[in-house]
């Protein structure tokens, strides 16, 4: 049989065990994420709130490469390589045979004013997809959570420092960027239009990257974001993204986020998280251009 030519692609904040509580314990709700995430056979995961990552490590490890990057600091201490636990993390996940990674790196953001180290990061791999001998960067983040223009000011220079960052990384390899992950704002928020728009301001003043993104569920679903990404005892919220650089993708399909209702059902219920997962096929197009 003839190996898919499509790129299969699953977000999903799959909830902490550390921040599980009230919910149902992790032990109780991991064969529902696991059922969540396999459902659609994904060949690209990118997972946040990952822990315990040994748990999830060996879940996947036979049939993809699994690259995590843990939080250096948790509630329940700091993270070590001997102790990968302690903290959660993102996660991204390769099938073997279908996407191969070549090269990764962390992205760190910069420290606060006070010099205290950011907690967040963006996970980027470049990635091989075999059946079409395409390059892409696969770029997976949990940006850092808090409401109020305060917080969004933070989110908006981690992401001028990370377009900086990759601008200069392309300069060594061009390949075109999908960019996932709980980015922990509304699309109204200057955080995330600053993704959509490439300009926005800040406090030391305009900031703009090159890059065209287009966010994958408005573009599948007639310019409509989901109704929510997170519904946890009546809090909702749409925190979840796809971004991926035009012109090098198109969406062919996409599931659509239930329209749970509000304060009755959650959505541990339904994906084993707070969270509901974003999942996608992608056509890749044109050989990416300098």
């Amino acid at each position: 049989m003839e190996q898919r030519k499509t790129l299969r692609l699953v977000q999903f904040n799959v909830l902490a065990e550390q921040y599980d509580l009230p919910a149902p314990d992790f032990a109780q709700r991991r064969d529902k994420v696991m059922e969540t995430i396999r459902s659609s056979d994904p060949d690209v995961i990118v997972l946040e709130e990952v822990q315990p990552a040994s748990w999830y490590r060996t879940q996947f490890e036979k049939n993809f490469t699994v690259i995590f990057e843990p939080k250096p600091q948790g509630p329940r201490g700091t993270a070590t390589p001997a102790n990968e636990d302690v903290t959660d993390g993102t996660m991204l996940l390769f099938r073997r045979g279908v996407v191969e990674c070549m090269e990764y790196r962390r992205v760190s953001f910069p420290a606060s004013s006070e010099g205290q180290e950011a907690n967040q990061c963006v996970a980027l791999a470049r990635v091989c997809h075999l059946p079409t001998g395409r390059m892409l960067y696969v770029a997976g983040t949990h940006m850092k959570a808090g409401l109020g223009d305060t917080m969004d000011e933070i989110r908006v220079r981690h992401w001028d420092s990370f377009f900086a960052e990759f601008k200069t990384i392309r300069n060594t390899f061009h390949a075109p960027l999908v960019l996932v992950g709980d980015l922990n704002e509304n699309p109204t928020a200057r955080s995330i239009r600053f993704l959509e728009e490439g300009t926005t301001t800040c406090q030391t003043g305009v900031v703009e990257h090159d890059l065209v993104l287009h966010n994958a569920y408005k573009v599948a679903n007639g310019g409509m974001n989901p109704r929510f990404t997170i519904c946890d005892r009546g809090f909702t919220a749409i925190l979840d993204y796809v971004f991926y650089e035009a012109g090098h993708f198109s969406v062919l399909s996409f599931e659509k986020v239930p329209e749970l209702a509000r304060g009755t059902v959650n959505a541990i219920e339904v994906s084993g998280s707070d969270h509901l997962p974003l999942k996608f096929e992608f056509q890749l197009e044109f050989p990416f251009q300098k």
